[in-house]
């Protein structure tokens, strides 16, 4: 028996407890909203680039819950209630003086209402990551989406992923995403349109190393626990 031995978990892509479900709801004409932290200033519950969509029954992903997250999500949903989702919108949501949340940063927030290109993008993404890309113990290779500014609120989505995915990865350095022109990202995009003022969100933010130490059922039953959500899990059973 060996003194100890590593088991690899396949990376999770970062879509929020279940890429199926994600899948799942980008499949069906369910009206949606993309609500994206675009950048932050001060303490924050979640980075640049932290996002989720809201229908009128799901919410999935996180941009850190509490009030912040509430107040999006009502926002999100009078919008949808009204058919009146902005196609993109930018607004900044001071933390601490007007939702009372601990953090007494600031954020600011993009709304983009999901049309159907824009849903096929988003879908696009998540299903290369759901794919598998990276393999187990490689991490999961780099997804992004870019997104448009208020200045060109019609535009469509863009997925940058391949060759150009390491070059904004390389710019963005350990930042999960946020607009393209405060992270000196001006051309380097092969055949990629990404209009200056555009948002970048690394679909792939969430799978973060976790290393897992316990032996035997209860090590296996975290293990299969975890494997839904955003991390690269190893575990490590030194049982053997």
């Amino acid at each position: 028996m060996d003194a100890s031995s590593t088991r690899p978990f396949a990376s999770c892509p970062a879509v929020s407890l279940d890429p199926s479900s994600w899948i799942g709801l980008l499949q069906t004409n369910v009206p949606m909203v993309m609500v994206s932290i675009a950048d932050i200033a001060g303490s924050t519950p979640r980075e640049a680039g932290a996002f989720m969509v809201i229908s009128a029954a799901d919410v999935m992903g996180t941009v850190g819950g509490g009030n912040l997250e509430h107040q999006l999500t009502r926002k999100a949903r009078d919008w949808l209630a009204q058919d009146v989702v902005p196609m993109a919108q930018f607004m900044r949501f001071p933390l601490g003086p007007s939702l009372g949340q601990c953090c007494g940063g600031s954020v600011r927030v993009a709304f983009h209402a999901l049309t159907a290109q824009r849903r096929a993008s988003l879908l696009q993404g998540i299903m290369a990551l759901h794919g598998g890309q990276g393999g187990p113990g490689q991490g999961v290779a780099p997804v992004w989406l870019l997104l448009p500014s208020d200045q060109n609120p019609d535009g469509d989505f863009g997925v940058v992923s391949g060759d150009n995915a390491p070059f904004l990865a390389a710019q963005f350095g350990n930042l999960r995403g946020g607009m393209l022109v405060n992270n000196g990202v001006s051309a380097g995009l092969a055949g990629v349109s990404h209009p200056a003022g555009a948002l970048a969100v690394r679909l792939d933010d969430g799978a973060t190393p976790l290393w897992l130490f316990g032996a035997g059922h209860v090590g296996a039953a975290i293990a299969r626990a975890l494997a839904p959500l955003p991390f690269n899990l190893h575990w490590v059973d030194l049982a053997g």
